[in-house]
């Protein structure tokens, strides 16, 4: 009987170690390849770690809970070749003969020695490669897979479009993340009046998102705990501030890229790498480094005319995403030497939500006084 040690490879991320947070299989239950068998966390992504081979876990080598470092063998897969519930061949696609393409290193009994690239993936942005043969993975480029869409059928009475990958794995990860965690949102309004002023002004136009993400990286750097990741029962501060930015494409499928370092960056440099990153978007030339490594999530659901939503905190393990509304004018009240008077401002509602294990609704509060008091207040530096 052949064993096959299950690892957490390190190709597929940042390199840090991590926290093996939820077991999905148990000891002795069967798993089908590319089944998700375990959870780990580490301070940046969320992985899934993958069964490369059909068979029964016969130990587990770590206990949720424990930290995982990168190579090391968390359980034992025994293999087998018959599904004992079908009863039907099971589908090892490392077990294939040299004359079928594929190189004789993938038939180890180490997967870490030689791991396809889709046994261990980022829940994030990129799926496992359902059906893709493992002699194919080297000339497909992961976007390219992801990017293509399903095949439609028809019945009698409608047209049934299957999911994009990408589709599905953002199904996946709002499923688990209203499983996993608890959402709390809240909401408030501000006067764009001044950065309205400074957009019609400035000779370097950007666009309403690059200001907001502007002012959201200076008031991070007052309450640091919302620009946070939650591992386990630890809350890990960044000193970076990478902000994502949820983006619609022409398919209406959504992804998410990253704008690294804002709180070091000018408004007309977060313009520029907003406009770079869009435009990557629109010609499918977007890089997995381009949605790596971010720390929190912004949502302009206002540029299709919608003013309150509750997004969810989709990039886990990120604590919160906020959510800007479209820009209306509306009577607003306003203090003066005589006293209040009602003028017409162009405004805006705002929406924080927060993983409540990690933020309480008190410093959402805070912090989202403090993000209206600098989008009223704007002035660029």
């Amino acid at each position: 009987m052949e064993y096959v040690d299950l690892v957490v490879n390190s190709d597929e991320h940042d390199g840090s170690d991590g926290i093996l947070v939820e077991w999905i299989k148990g000891e002795n239950q069967f798993v089908e390849m590319n089944d998700s068998v375990a959870i780990v966390e580490t301070s940046k992504v969320t992985l899934e770690v993958i069964s490369p081979v059909s068979g029964y876990i016969s130990s587990i080598e770590k206990q949720a809970g424990e930290e995982v470092t990168l190579d090391e063998v968390i359980a034992r897969i025994k293999k087998v070749k018959v599904n004992p519930i079908t009863g039907h061949k099971t589908h090892n696609h490392l077990e294939v003969s040299d004359d079928e393409g594929i190189s004789p290193t993938l038939s180890s009994s180490r997967v870490s020695e030689s791991p396809p690239k889709d046994y261990l993936f980022s829940s994030n942005y990129f799926p496992p490669g359902e059906g893709v043969e493992v002699s194919n993975i080297s000339s497909v480029k992961p976007m390219d897979r992801e990017n293509v869409l399903e095949e439609k059928y028809i019945d009698d009475s409608r047209v049934v479009h299957k999911l994009s990958k990408r589709q599905a794995a953002t199904a996946e990860n709002v499923h688990r993340s209203l499983s996993n965690t608890p959402h709390v949102s809240t909401f408030f309004e501000a006067s764009v009046e001044n950065i309205l002023w400074h957009k019609d002004t400035c000779e370097k136009k950007a666009s309403f998102t690059a200001y907001y993400v502007y002012c959201l990286a200076q008031s991070l750097l007052k309450f640091p705990q919302i620009n946070s990741h939650l591992v386990g029962d630890k809350l890990s501060i960044h000193k970076r501030i990478n902000v994502g930015i949820v983006v619609a494409l022409e398919n209406d499928e959504l992804i998410v890229p990253v704008i690294k370092d804002v709180n070091n960056k000018s408004l007309s440099e977060i313009s520029a790498d907003l406009s770079v990153l869009i435009d990557k978007c629109n010609t499918g030339a977007l890089r997995r480094e381009d949605t790596q490594d971010g720390t929190i999530t912004v949502s302009n659901y206002g540029v299709t005319g919608s003013l309150f939503a509750t997004p969810i905190v989709l990039v886990e393990p990120q604590v919160a995403i906020l959510g800007v509304g479209a820009i209306n004018y509306r009577p607003k009240s306003i203090k003066s030497k005589s006293g209040y008077q009602i003028d017409t401002c162009p405004m805006i509602y705002t929406s924080l939500t927060i993983n409540h294990r990690a933020v309480n609704g008190s410093l959402a509060n805070k912090f989202m006084s403090y993000l209206v008091k600098n989008i009223e207040e704007f002035s660029a530096q």
